[in-house]
């Protein structure tokens, strides 16, 4: 039931039971590796929603980022960071994530 709690820390305080029942029925008919990715989407949508997450930041969650051209840095150092896990700093790092 640990997914179910992400919700409980997003929805605004005040008692919003119509919106607090939505989120329990679906979790009542999804399977259990089913529900982790449910409460991760909606979360997500609901910290947009609230301006606490940007569409960018979950695009690069959902995809990884995309590589375009060459990197903006060169990789500092190559025998333990892989060329694509530097790319993905390089991404991540664009998008102002410390």
């Amino acid at each position: 039931m640990f997914p179910f709690f992400v919700f409980l820390s997003i929805l605004p305080t005040g008692g919003d039971s119509q919106r607090l029942s939505l989120l329990c029925f679906p979790f009542r008919s999804l399977f259990e590796k089913d529900k982790l990715l449910f409460a991760f989407l909606l979360s997500s949508k609901l910290m947009i929603d609230h301006h606490r997450m940007e569409p960018a930041e979950l695009r690069f969650l959902l995809t990884g980022g995309v590589a375009m051209g060459d990197l903006p840095l060169p990789n500092p150092d190559p025998s333990w960071i892989s060329d694509k896990m530097w790319g993905e700093m390089c991404r991540i790092s664009d998008l102002g994530f410390k």
